[in-house]
């Protein structure tokens, strides 16, 4: 059995999200993956069983980018608020600094083919804004609603404000940000 080589399966994986956001989802082969790749069709499944396995490993990869990105400098104030403002201005920073992987992840989220092992890694990479929304609950900061709800009027407004961003609809300064981060705390905190 060969050794993996990790400039090859970056490589493997750059191409994959090159062409997912080129070509779309349902357009992208291995035998694409690996010309863009500059590697065997052969070389691929060295390092990912199937076209899926290589979706779900960039998923995973792209997400733990983007979990990385967004809490390794959240400071450990109680302050619910600001722990908040912290979290949701770098995820808006993220997917404004990362279009590839922005436009990657919004094209797979709902996909069938992640895995619900891969969902659920996810899921865990972003526990830290789970038990910040608990933790709010439970301290009668937050409204009283199912945290998917909570997540949801976080990460849909500030996402479609990334899609304008991208377009070039708005220009993306941090008082701009600023004033999207606030909006979604107004929608799921208690006045």
């Amino acid at each position: 059995m060969r050794e993996k080589d990790y400039f090859k399966e970056t490589s493997i994986l750059n191409a994959t999200l090159y062409l997912i956001n080129s070509q779309g989802l349902s357009n992208i082969s291995m035998s694409k993956i690996a010309k863009i790749a500059s590697v065997s069709p052969a070389t691929i499944y060295i390092y990912f069983g199937n076209k899926e396995d290589l979706i779900n490993s960039l998923y995973i990869k792209t997400k733990t980018k983007m979990s990385t990105s967004i809490f390794e400098s959240l400071s450990n104030t109680d302050n619910i608020k600001d722990q908040y403002k912290q979290v949701v201005t770098k995820f808006v920073q993220f997917i404004m600094n990362y279009k590839e992987e922005f436009l990657f992840l919004e094209q797979v989220q709902n996909s069938p083919l992640l895995e619900p092992s891969t969902l659920s890694d996810s899921d865990e990479l972003f526990s830290k804004l789970s038990n910040l929304y608990v933790d709010g609950k439970n301290q009668g900061i937050l409204k009283d609603r199912d945290i998917r709800l909570l997540s949801l009027m976080t990460s849909s407004p500030t996402m479609e404000y990334a899609k304008l961003f991208h377009k070039g609809h708005v220009e993306g300064t941090q008082e701009e940000i600023n004033h999207i981060v606030m909006m979604c705390w107004d929608a799921i905190s208690k006045k």
